[in-house]
């Protein structure tokens, strides 16, 4: 193994802990200080500091290639989360995922992944049948893990986002969500949005009061939604 190999392992080894991530959430991992630091924060107890001598193009050139050479599912994954989560790199990114789906067809996380990766892409290209896509592999990961309530969420923001927006049937996985959790904000926040969208003003009154009640903590996203609401009424929601 190279010394740039070697180093992207131990960049791996930490990434191992815990690489999942949700709609709304990426962490882009840019050539800033700041996120040179967290990158170092994740490395192994006993690695070298390497917060002022991360490179990383260079990094990515190495995950590449490890990802290359090591053919196996965990590194696939690994790989394609470190390219998506933390580079930033979604078309790099989403072979891998599409091989560790290959290598291990009825396992939940590639299929999740690969979900958000091509949801990413299509909001990035402004591609509305990438988002169709997007929907098709949250539904295999569904079909996996059904009670999986960020997925399930995700999924119906797939039926907003399309052209044309479908949004009753984005209602009804934000509704299939909500059983699961009824105080799920993201999921709340959503549901209004697709109301206000279908001109049921009423109803999204009631969801914006459901979500102030359940996520009183969830300020930002309370804001988001007196605002839109705001805009739809074209006159002020109280928030207490």
């Amino acid at each position: 193994m190279n010394q740039n190999l070697y180093s992207f392992f131990w960049l791996l080894v930490g990434l191992a802990l815990g690489f999942s991530v949700g709609y709304v959430g990426t962490t882009a991992l840019n050539q800033s200080q700041e996120a040179v630091q967290s990158t170092a924060s994740r490395l192994p107890e006993g690695h070298p500091d390497i917060s002022n001598q991360v490179d990383v193009e260079k990094e990515v050139r190495a995950a590449i290639e490890f990802g290359r050479q090591n053919l196996d599912y965990e590194s696939q994954l690994r790989v394609g989360s470190f390219l998506y989560m933390e580079a930033q790199r979604l078309e790099e990114a989403k072979p891998f995922f599409l091989k560790a789906h290959e290598l291990r067809p009825n396992e939940f996380e590639p299929l999740r992944q690969l979900g958000n990766v091509t949801f990413d892409l299509s909001q990035h290209k402004n591609d509305p049948e990438l988002m169709k896509e997007a929907a098709k592999w949250y539904e295999k990961a569904l079909k996996i893990k059904p009670d999986d309530i960020n997925v399930r969420t995700d999924y119906g923001i797939t039926f907003f986002l399309r052209q044309p927006p479908d949004y009753r049937s984005a209602i009804a996985q934000y509704d299939k969500s909500l059983q699961i959790n009824p105080e799920h904000a993201p999921t709340l926040y959503n549901k209004l949005r697709a109301q206000i969208a279908l001109g049921e003003i009423t109803e999204a009154l009631t969801t914006f009061e459901k979500l102030k009640s359940a996520s009183p903590e969830q300020q930002e996203l309370i804001r988001h939604a007196q605002a839109e609401l705001e805009n739809a009424k074209g006159n002020k929601i109280p928030t207490h």
